[in-house]
This record gives structure tokens, C-alpha cells and sequence, in this order.
């Protein structure tokens, strides 16, 4: 049984994650804010691309530790970006919001340097480059998974 239609639509979620990686990776010194939201987003896409790439239902969110943690059981190799995924979680909404985060008295445009951005984006790298690397093992076990078996008779 191929699991290609899963595979494929993986591929779209990690080519979008990448895409918000390479968003985040350009605007760092001009727009922290935005940088940080956009690494946040593109670790959760590649997260969320394991998940597609299994065909396993999960609950949308947002939460990038959420995504790691339950992932983490089929993929341990996960389990050493928790802590990235945390701090990530903590651009999500305090990057977009005045009325959001610790310093609530500033916006948000004030509140992030280029260097919290840079440290943003090499989290997201980590996370992203671990999920592309799982699901280039998805996508050659499946391939193993359609070559006929040369042990079995009438395998050509």
C-alpha cells in the first residue's frame, strides 16, 4: 500500500514551512516581530508536515511544543527541540499584538531586536531541517516498500 497521497501533501506543508523560513530569514534586521512569527510558523508547518506525511488526523494548533511532543512518540528524535519549540510558542501571539507579552506597554514592532530574531530563525532551522531529514526517511521507506522483494519468487 503507497502512502504517496500523504507524502505529497507533506511536501506542500514543508515547502510552505520553508517558504515562511525564508521569510523569516530575510527580515530579521528589518522586521524582528514579523521574523520571529514567521520562524514560529515555519516550525510548526514542518512539524505539522510529519504528521500529513503519516495520514494522522491531528488537532490543529498552533503550538509548535504541543506538535513536538506528541510527534516525539513516533519520531524521538524530536524530543531535543522541546525546548526550541517553547520559545518559538512564545512568538506566536506576543509578536502581533500590542496588548500581548511581558512589555504590553510597547507594541510589538519595539519589543524584538534583530539578534532575538536571529536566535528565532536558527531555532526554526533545527526544527525544519529535522523534519525535512524524517521526511526524507518517509518518503525512501516508502519507495523500499514498492520494489518487489528478490528474495520472493517471480520478484523481477
Amino acid at each position: 500500500m503507497s502512502r504517496q497521497e500523504p507524502l505529497e501533501a507533506a511536501a506542500v506543508w514543508l515547502a510552505q514551512a520553508c517558504a515562511d523560513f525564508d521569510a523569516a530569514a530575510v527580515i530579521t534586521e528589518l522586521a524582528p516581530h514579523v521574523a520571529c512569527f514567521q520562524a514560529q510558523q515555519a516550525a510548526e508547518k514542518a512539524t505539522q508536515a510529519l504528521y500529513v506525511a503519516q495520514g494522522v488526523d491531528f488537532r490543529f494548533t498552533h503550538s509548535v511544543f504541543d506538535l513536538v511532543a506528541t510527534a516525539q512518540d513516533v519520531f524521538p528524535t524530536l524530543e531535543r527541540f522541546k525546548d526550541q519549540a517553547a520559545t518559538l510558542d512564545d512568538y506566536y501571539v506576543g509578536t502581533r499584538y500590542p496588548l500581548a507579552g511581558l512589555l504590553a506597554t510597547t507594541p510589538p514592532s519595539s519589543r524584538y531586536s534583530p539578534q532575538l530574531a536571529a536566535g528565532a530563525v536558527e531555532m526554526a532551522r533545527g526544527i525544519l531541517e529535522e523534519c525535512q531529514r524524517l521526511y526524507g526517511e518517509l518518503v525512501q521507506k516508502d519507495a523500499q516498500s514498492g520494489q518487489p522483494d528478490p528474495q520472493k519468487p517471480g520478484a523481477s
